[in-house]
């Protein structure tokens, strides 16, 4: 009997000097760890330092025979909580990395983890209720019964054990090097691919416009049925689309503290991966992230909907389904998005880059009040702002003898014959020399701006151009230009036509 409770004292002390001494050796993964698992990360901090210290400290306390019960009963608790917390995530359906033993051993958590820990936690109870009184044979008596030519053996053997795990630590960053390399350069393929297929030389688009309503959707989870954006919005929360890819390795760097963002974030906030590539590649190689929601892209080319053709990037949908930012790319601007979320619209509005949020003369700020005008309609009417209220109205500034205005017409045509649901009302306003005479555009309400008077107000400089006002009469949108901005201010998609 004493010979097994000293193999059990020999395990558990292996084991938790390797895991802790692991953990110490890399503190960033450990963090991102811990974060992925759901702890906030202000405890994260501390037990990045505190989790490997324990562990370490546990070990050196099964070596002594005075000390060992209590190691044990310590050992007991450590791993209690350990499977308290692989169990609330896999139930969730959230398989983070398990670095249990740094990076001499990574994996997404699995139940193998838990029943491998729970053998673990047997041995320490078995210690606990059998060697309280007498934890078995001491090291020391151990030591003492060797030959000279076994202790030898036995320093050999530790030594080769520590060139083996530390070869193994080496390897092991080699290959996630080689990795890194390979998905940066498919990486860069994949953009340059994209831009060659871009016409002229016109920069990575930066989103839709803010307060256009965001495109429909419905995808297949990773994980097994499917969720549309819709169901998302149900829940009253911000919901962040993060537009990554398994060959994308500025993704893999970012996606292990996703898991912490929505822990933190989790009251007001949904955090949704849309993943290219194919469900096998994507379960590989992206199923350990700790994201709630890890949507498959397949063939929908939501990030071409989106216009987040870039990896990572991210854009933000309020809680009434409008586009609520500009898309950030690249973990620090995607991150910055985070507090601003946390402080409610007021911080989206701080956020938006100047052209939505300047209180300068000719530039709309979303929010405010839309600008005072009085205009004659193509009937002769007179129109003011407080005729619109009631409704939201699309402004759209309009010049019938522009070829990209003509271009819209039958997207519009087919859009105004039968709008979506939540649809705004179309107002097109024309400069008055070239608005049709007393025959409106669509059929909808039609305005001659003398002078131009109203498209100042707007700070209109070209056309087409469109705003949308919400019932009350407040802008509610960034100012689109351009055939792509105005089809989203509609929820229209024209990828093909447009691209």
């Amino acid at each position: 009997m004493d010979f097994c409770l000293f193999t059990i004292r020999l395990a558990l002390t292996v084991t938790l000097l390797t895991a802790g001494v692991a953990k110490l050796w890399d503190p960033p993964g450990t963090r991102a760890t811990l974060t992925s698992f759901g702890v906030p990360s202000a405890w994260a901090r501390l037990a990045t330092v505190g989790l490997p210290i324990l562990e370490v400290a546990l070990a050196v306390g099964f070596m002594p025979v005075s000390t060992a019960a209590l190691a044990a009963w310590g050992t007991m608790g450590l791993f209690i909580a350990f499977e308290l917390a692989i169990a609330a995530n896999l139930l969730q359906g959230r398989r983070p990395g398990c670095n249990c033993f740094g990076q001499l051993a990574s994996a997404p958590l699995s139940w193998w983890h838990f029943f491998r820990n729970l053998g673990f936690l047997g041995l320490a109870a078995v210690l606990a209720a059998f060697g309280g009184q007498d934890p078995g044979l001491s090291w020391l008596t151990v030591l003492g019964s060797l030959t000279p030519g076994e202790f030898l053996s036995l320093v050999l053997g530790l030594s080769a054990l520590a060139l083996f795990l530390a070869t193994n630590r080496k390897l092991g960053q080699v290959y996630a090097e080689q990795a890194r390399l390979q998905a940066a350069v498919e990486s860069l393929e994949s953009h340059l691919k994209v831009s060659h297929q871009t016409r002229g030389f016109e920069p990575p688009h930066e989103g839709l416009p803010v307060g256009a309503r965001a495109p429909a959707f419905r995808l297949d989870l990773l994980t097994g049925g499917n969720v549309s954006l819709e169901e998302l919005v149900a829940m009253r929360k911000w919901t962040m689309l993060l537009f990554v890819s398994p060959s994308c390795a500025p993704c893999h760097e970012l996606l292990p503290k996703v898991g912490g963002w929505q822990h933190e974030h989790d009251d007001h906030l949904t955090v949704v991966m849309v993943c290219k590539g194919t469900p096998d590649e994507n379960r590989r190689r992206m199923g350990e992230y700790g994201a709630r929601y890890k949507l498959l892209q397949q063939d929908s080319r939501l990030d071409e909907l989106y216009r987040a053709t870039w990896s990572p990037s991210a854009v933000l949908i309020g809680r009434d389904g409008r586009i609520a930012t500009p898309v950030a790319t690249g973990e620090e601007a995607i991150r910055a998005l985070l507090p601003e979320v946390a402080a409610g619209e007021e911080g989206i509005r701080a956020f938006l880059p100047e052209e939505t949020s300047s209180s300068q003369a000719g530039v709309l700020r979303i929010g405010d009040p839309a600008p005072e005008f009085s205009v004659l309609s193509v009937h002769g009417d007179s129109i003011s702002k407080n005729d619109l209220l009631g409704r939201e109205t699309l402004l759209l500034f309009w010049d019938p003898n522009c070829q990209f205005c003509q271009g819209l017409l039958a997207h519009l045509r087919s859009w105004d014959t039968n709008p979506p649901p939540m649809t705004p009302r179309l107002v097109f306003v024309c400069r008055e020399d070239l608005a049709p005479r007393g025959e409106p555009i669509l059929q909808a309400l039609t305005l001659a701006d003398q002078g131009c008077a109203m498209a100042k107000k707007f700070g209109i400089q070209g056309n087409p151009s469109g705003v949308i006002l919400d019932a009350q009469g407040r802008v509610a949108s960034a100012l689109a230009t351009g055939p792509k901005g105005i089809l989203a201010l509609c929820g229209i998609s024209a990828l093909n036509e447009y691209s």
